[in-house]
């Protein structure tokens, strides 16, 4: 087995455990330590977020279009690293395809976070206007409601675009001919 094969190899199962890391906590939604909401990157792409039944359901729950994408692209680069037969070229779509799925997923992620904190920071701002007392006891309630609540991005997630910076690795990797071999153009697989 060639040096290229094995980090052939090496991408392919960095792709596969990003995948499996999609069923890990990526998102977690608490207020005051207690957690309210957990989302895995599959929930997210799925859109099966189990709510608590305190909170209100949103309508029309959708999943998030980037993990959906993410998982798309992820499986069709490992589809296409065993279909291509030159493992340069295999090397290449296993590269690219980790690198946009961890584009979107980084995109994506920063957007959502992004949408939920100005959602919170809505929420505190559209508390009692006037200047009854009742206005001031809600507009400080909301304040510290907005304060308690913390979106936080789990190991999950992490350990997903750890595993899409290996696959973009082991695809760079497959591109380099072995030591001390000297390789021309068309003994080269390009």
């Amino acid at each position: 087995m060639h040096l290229n094969s094995g980090w052939m190899w090496a991408g392919r199962v960095a792709k596969v455990l990003a995948l499996l890391f999609f069923f890990l906590p990526w998102l977690v939604v608490s207020c005051n330590g207690q957690n309210l909401i957990e989302a895995s990157g599959y929930q997210l792409a799925t859109g099966t977020i189990e709510l608590p039944d305190v909170a209100l359901a949103p309508e029309g729950q959708n999943g998030a279009w980037w993990a959906i994408g993410a998982m798309v692209v992820i499986v069709l680069g490992l589809i296409g690293s065993f279909v291509i037969a030159k493992i340069k070229m295999a090397g290449r779509v296993v590269a690219a395809t980790s690198a946009v799925a961890l584009v979107l997923l980084a995109g994506g992620m920063a957007q959502t976070v992004g949408k939920m904190q100005s959602e919170m920071s809505e929420q505190v701002d559209k508390s009692g206007k006037g200047d009854s007392d009742m206005d001031k006891l809600e507009r400080q309630f909301a304040q510290m409601m907005g304060q308690a609540i913390q979106v936080d991005i789990q190991s999950g997630y992490w350990l997903t675009l750890l595993a899409l910076a290996g696959g973009i690795a082991g695809g760079v990797m497959a591109q380099w001919p072995r030591r001390g071999v000297v390789q021309s153009d068309n003994a080269a697989g390009v």
